[in-house]
C-alpha cells in the first residue's frame, strides 16, 4: 500500500517473516518521513534501518494492530479540503511539486477505467 500524508510518503508491506510475528514492513525513500510517523503515531515501532541499496532507502517493522490504530488516527486527523495545498503549507513547495507529478501520472488510470467500461458494454 501507499500512503501519501501530508508529513510523509510510505509504502507498506509484508514481507516474509511479517506476518508470523504480526508485523508489517514500512518503507521511505526519506528517513525524517519515517521518524515523523514513529514519533507521532507509532512509539512502538521498531528502529528506522537504512539499507543503501534498496529502492525504499529506510523501513521500519511495526505491530499491525498498531499501524491499524494508527491509520485510523491519521483520518481522523484529516483537517483540509485540498491536500496538495496542505502538502504545501506544511512541508514546502518541493514536495508540493514532487506530489503533483506523482497526481499527473495517476490521471493516466483514466484510461484504464474507460478501457474498463469498454470491454463491459462488449456484446459477448
Amino acid at each position: 500500500m501507499w500512503l501519501m500524508t501530508c508529513f510523509g510518503c510510505f509504502s507498506v508491506v509484508r514481507k516474509p517473516g511479517d506476518v508470523e510475528e504480526g508485523m508489517l514492513t514500512v518503507c521511505g525513500r526519506v528517513r525524517a518521513d519515517l521518524e515523523a510517523l514513529r514519533k507521532t503515531y507509532l512509539r512502538n515501532a521498531g528502529p528506522v534501518i537504512d539499507m543503501e541499496r534498496a529502492d525504499c532507502r529506510y523501513r521500519m517493522r511495526v505491530p499491525d494492530r498498531d499501524f491499524g490504530e494508527a491509520l485510523s488516527r491519521i483520518v481522523d486527523e484529516i483537517d483540509y479540503s485540498d491536500f496538495k495545498s496542505a502538502v504545501d503549507t506544511r512541508q514546502g513547495w518541493a514536495r508540493h511539486d514532487i506530489y503533483e507529478q506523482v497526481a499527473c501520472v495517476l490521471r493516466q488510470l483514466y484510461c484504464c477505467d474507460q478501457q474498463e467500461k469498454q470491454v463491459e458494454r462488449t456484446p459477448v
